[in-house]
């Protein structure tokens, strides 16, 4: 038994119906084709235009990270904290005072025939000073003193001079001193108004102290000088 052959009709149909459909799915690549390539021109646009873009970015990264986000390196910075290249050597070294040098620990290189000089306490006008220097003289010269060598470095002399109270005879005093042969300091000091040294020794080498009295005893009625916490300093 055969078939029956499709009609003209029917056949021509079935072929148009299939055209169609080509027709669709034609257009349909067609459109998804051009939709891709003008997202593709619209990236390459935009790359173009901010060449440090990335053209592709991921759903975490953000392009305002660098901006927004200050890094550690940026705290540690601040106008507050000293820079790493700073070192401690850069940083002013805080000076410390050094303890002045005691002239009676000095040793004197000559002292004139006659006179007396003792390290002891003094009082002046009632006022006691466990370092000091007294000095007197038995000679009719009237005169004595003391010499030292001192390192260069010194820049002040310091020292509170009077008549100890324990005087035999109250006579008024000059106190000296001599710094390389030059005097830089001279005062006539009575008993009960003690003075107050305060000199500049820069560079001295050589430094003497002398004293006067200004009234000789021939009894040899001693008045005591004293040279309270004499010092000198750097």
């Amino acid at each position: 038994m055969s078939s029956n052959p499709q009609p003209p009709q029917e056949k021509g149909s079935s072929l148009a119906i299939k055209a169609a459909w080509i027709t669709v799915a034609g257009g349909i690549v067609a459109a998804l084709l051009g939709g891709a390539a003008t997202l593709g021109g619209a990236q390459i646009q935009s790359g173009a235009e901010n060449p440090g873009r990335s053209a592709t970015l991921g759903p975490t990264t953000s392009t305002n990270n660098h901006s927004t986000q200050p890094s550690n390196r940026d705290s540690y910075l601040s106008p507050s904290t000293p820079s790493p290249s700073e070192s401690p050597a850069d940083k002013p070294a805080t000076s410390q005072a050094l303890p002045p040098t005691m002239v009676r620990d000095l040793v004197s290189i000559d002292q004139e025939t006659g006179d007396t000089w003792e390290i002891t306490k003094g009082d002046i006008d009632g006022k006691s000073y466990p370092d000091s220097l007294w000095s007197s003289t038995c000679s009719i010269i009237q005169t004595s003193q003391q010499t030292y060598i001192i390192r260069k470095g010194y820049k002040k002399f310091k020292a509170k001079v009077g008549i100890d109270d324990s005087s035999e005879r109250a006579s008024p005093v000059y106190f000296s001193v001599i710094a390389d042969g030059g005097t830089i300091y001279h005062r006539k000091v009575y008993p009960g108004a003690p003075a107050s040294i305060d000199v500049s020794i820069s560079d001295t080498v050589r430094l003497i102290l002398s004293i006067e009295i200004d009234d000789y005893d021939s009894n040899c009625n001693k008045t005591y000088a004293i040279w309270a916490d004499a010092r000198l300093e750097k």
